[in-house]
């Protein structure tokens, strides 16, 4: 799979993996592998840019995270 470069390549992607994940793990030869593979870094690169994913300003603490003291 090259570079997604419109909506209708995206939409062919998605669907095209999603045959191809419905195949089985175990049951899917090792070209299908690589297609597989290959389709997801083309959909991410598309998602990356056409759909990014907002950081929130206002990020919450991790459960467990100490908050740094200030240097004595």
């Amino acid at each position: 799979m090259e570079t997604i470069t419109s909506e209708n390549q995206y939409e062919a992607a998605l669907e095209d993996l999603h045959l191809l994940m419905k195949i089985g793990e175990d049951k899917i030869s090792d070209e299908e592998a690589h297609e597989i593979e290959m389709l997801g870094l083309a959909i991410q690169a598309y998602e990356k840019i056409h759909y990014p994913f907002p950081i929130p300003k206002n990020r919450p603490k991790a459960p467990g995270h100490r908050p740094q003291l200030p240097a004595r």
